[in-house]
């Protein structure tokens, strides 16, 4: 499960809250090329904002996007890094929203390893104050 609020994150399994997590870059679901800055930028920030948390370590920007592009195994990932989570989103743009779906997964070692979805939203890209002229 993935607590938040006020700015902290916590996850927490079977076996204890999870000390180390990798957010691996977002998948860009609609394959638009334009879209490839926005999800490397969500992807950065996400592990900037998770890097203030006292105790939690958080993979490098560097550590994560060696996967990104490739079809992913979270538990695997998580091997290859020595982390018990791993968060994964897919971003996907339709006309003037934009949808975000994301899931986090623990060590295999837990008796619940998928901590399933935690959110999707989405967001309009249109500006309700702007008119056209």
């Amino acid at each position: 499960m993935a607590l938040a609020g006020a700015g902290l994150v916590v996850w927490y399994t079977g076996g204890g809250p999870i000390e180390s997590v990798a957010v691996l870059p977002l998948v860009n679901a609609t394959n638009d090329p334009s879209m490839d800055a926005l999800s490397d930028g969500i992807t950065e920030s996400l592990i900037n904002s998770l890097s203030q948390i006292p105790r939690l370590k958080v993979m490098s920007r560097n550590s994560v996007f060696r996967f990104k592009g490739r079809d992913n195994d979270a538990r695997e990932v998580g091997r290859t890094l020595s982390v018990r989570g791993v968060h994964t989103s897919r971003l996907a743009r339709r006309g003037d929203s934009l949808g975000q779906s994301a899931s986090s997964s623990s060590d295999a070692k837990d008796s619940q390893p998928d901590l399933g979805t935690a959110a999707y939203r989405v967001v309009s890209l249109r500006c309700s104050r702007c008119r056209s002229r």
